[in-house]
């Protein structure tokens, strides 16, 4: 390993390291926010009984007594000794169980997303013990601060790379969902995995490296199906003048990575009735959820205003395509974001809602998009996009810590700031988006 190889793999592990460090403060908050009791019910479930992947019926014994304390903490004077239930309240004075969760989405025999995350989540709180589960996100973010930088430093050099790793690190989002037990981290690891195992497939050209690639693109997949959406970038990869591809290989990675996914659904439509099942947010959700009813209502100008008060570095990335800053490379993470972005803002117009941690498995992209140019930028630039980074840092760290919650909301900081401080009256149209 030459001396600049070296500094890089120093200060990656070293960044690495730290964010894993950072990310321990989330063994310290409970974890009951409505998704992250729906996963860790679910691990507990294949725990006890690996054939069933459902949220039907109860939990018992250690299980209940382990989701009870993730749900509502520790209590030294009482242990839960009877069955725990997630998808139902407890019987009330009149007789009645009330939903906790629309029966029509979760009272189901099969659990509606792939199993992967929660299959990993439950071996990790086997070997590790329940309270650490949490920690598989803080992995993931690591993993995918790692693969960013070698993306970056593959296409636009070490400076690149590690500025993509600085920025893959502290972001906003990124830092939100690598503290909940969500799907959401796994996600944005395996893609990233996914397009950088196909890029390395694609230089070596055999079999095997593309049949191992197309794995890992099945892995992503299986944690959650709108990962195929990086298919056109890995079609990409292929056209690239260094891809060393013939028909086998290329035949090899698509039933690698397309069986297991064909094999998944088939099973999930036997047992459930239905081959592919769109969970929309539904009328009793929306009713009974008062964010449910905020993310529906949404204008899709939500995912531009509320990603740039959250990373406001990011919108770098736009620029990239643009005058000094466009280099051929660009072409794959910037087709990597937009396939998701039109993805993600037609299915929220059409009433899944907006959500920024929807598009964690762009932000890899973006970062890497915005560290090109930051590495073209002035001195006087780049401090600023240090206090930006901060800035990102900051608000990411502060919506992660607080029980409950799904992601940056409302900047109530950059309103105290503007109003308070500047004298700038905020639009309401930028009240209303939230």
């Amino acid at each position: 390993m030459n001396k600049a190889n070296l500094k890089f793999s120093g200060a990656l592990a070293f960044l690495a390291i730290f964010a894993f460090g950072m990310h321990l403060r989330t063994l310290s908050i409970l974890h009951n926010e409505p998704d992250e009791m729906v996963y860790s019910y679910l691990a507990h479930r294949l725990a006890a009984s690996p054939s069933r992947y459902d949220l039907q019926g109860a939990l018992t014994g250690k299980a209940a007594q382990e989701f009870a304390e993730q749900v509502v903490g520790p209590d030294p004077k009482s242990t839960i000794t009877g069955p725990v239930e997630i998808l139902y309240f407890p019987t009330d004075a009149q007789g009645q169980r009330l939903p906790r969760f629309d029966p029509t989405i979760y009272d189901r025999p099969i659990f509606h997303h792939p199993p992967a995350f929660s299959w990993l989540l439950s071996w990790v709180q086997r070997l590790a013990g329940f309270r650490y589960g949490v920690l598989l996100s803080a992995f993931f973010h690591v993993l995918t601060v790692v693969l960013t930088a070698l993306l970056a430093r593959r296409w636009g050099g070490p400076g690149v790379g590690l500025i993509a790793a600085v920025l893959m690190a502290t972001e906003a989002v990124t830092w939100v969902i690598a503290e909940r037990i969500w799907i959401d981290a796994m996600l944005q690891a395996l893609v990233v995995a996914t397009l950088y195992a196909a890029i390395k497939a694609a230089e070596r050209g055999t079999l095997l490296a593309n049949i191992l690639a197309g794995l890992v693109f099945a892995s992503a997949c299986l944690t959650k199906l709108p990962a195929c959406l990086i298919a056109p970038a890995v079609y990409g990869v292929w056209r690239q003048p260094e891809a060393r591809l013939d028909q086998r290989a290329k035949l090899g990675y698509v039933l690698a990575g397309c069986l297991p996914v064909v094999i998944w659904l088939l099973v999930s439509a036997r047992i459930d009735g239905a081959l592919l099942r769109f969970t929309l947010p539904t009328a009793w959700m929306i009713e009974n959820f008062p964010y449910m009813a905020r993310v529906v209502a949404r204008s899709p100008l939500y995912f531009f205003v509320a990603l740039f008060c959250a990373s406001p570095l990011l919108f770098l990335a736009f620029l990239a395509p643009l005058g000094k800053y466009r280099q051929p490379w660009m072409r794959i993470p910037m087709v990597w974001a937009t396939t998701f972005f039109l993805f993600m803002t037609m299915v929220g117009l059409r009433g899944l809602g907006f959500q920024l941690r929807f598009l964690a498995p762009i932000i890899p992209a973006l970062c890497i998009l915005a560290a090109a140019v930051l590495a073209q930028s002035k001195p006087w630039q780049f401090v600023l996009g240090i206090a930006l980074l901060v800035y990102s840092l900051r608000v990411g760290m502060s919506a992660a810590i607080v029980p409950g919650s799904s992601g940056p909301g409302l900047p109530k900081d950059l309103i105290f700031f503007l109003q308070d401080v500047l004298g700038v009256t905020v639009p309401d149209w930028f009240l209303e988006i939230w």
